[in-house]
């Protein structure tokens, strides 16, 4: 005995409901009697439309094929046009997306006006330092100034017109030791 393999099994059942359906689409379709009767098959349908000629393309769609007016025309309004509540919503995305980048762009006062300060140092080959939560290495940039160097305890920048040298802070001259879980 010959044993099947899944494959020879999807291979039957495929061609299987394949000739199921030719062999329904061949029953319904309709033909007239004396064709049904001769067995004979219906003639061959008519040649498709030409739609190379673009205003024949507009007037087979302003009408539905057979002389009435369903094609554009039945259309009762534009699918395409923008409605009141998308025009209102997109106005207020446009709104708040504006506001957000205005937020953005204007730093606060406090912001622009406090001064640098130097969280912790990172030393190695290729130090790093962490000032006011940016990390940066040396020929980074930090609010208008240019890490030139950094050191295990402090960090020099360069401005248009100055140079700061940034202290690493203790915790003591922060005003609050650190104190760990006990």
């Amino acid at each position: 005995m010959t044993r099947v393999g899944w494959r020879q099994k999807s291979l039957f059942l495929g061609l299987g409901m394949s000739a199921a359906v030719w062999i329904g689409d061949w029953i319904s379709h309709e033909r007239p009697a004396a064709a049904k009767a001769s067995g004979a098959l219906p003639p061959p349908a008519a040649a498709p439309p030409d739609w190379s000629d673009a205003t024949r393309v507009l007037s087979r769609l302003s009408s539905d094929g057979r002389g009435g007016g369903g094609g554009l025309e039945a259309l009762s309004r534009n699918p395409f046009a923008m409605t009141d509540k998308m025009l209102e919503s997109l106005r207020a995305a446009a709104s708040t997306q504006a506001a957000g980048l205005r937020a953005l762009q204007a730093p606060s006062a406090a912001a622009v006006e406090a001064p640098l300060r130097l969280r912790a140092v990172i030393a190695g080959r290729a130090p790093l330092a962490l000032i006011d939560d940016v990390l940066c290495s040396e020929g980074a940039s930090v609010r208008g100034y240019v890490v030139l160097s950094i050191a295990r305890d402090r960090v020099w920048l360069q401005g248009s017109d100055d140079t700061l040298e940034l202290r690493l802070e203790t915790p003591f001259e922060r005003g609050r030791p650190e104190v760990g879980p006990d």
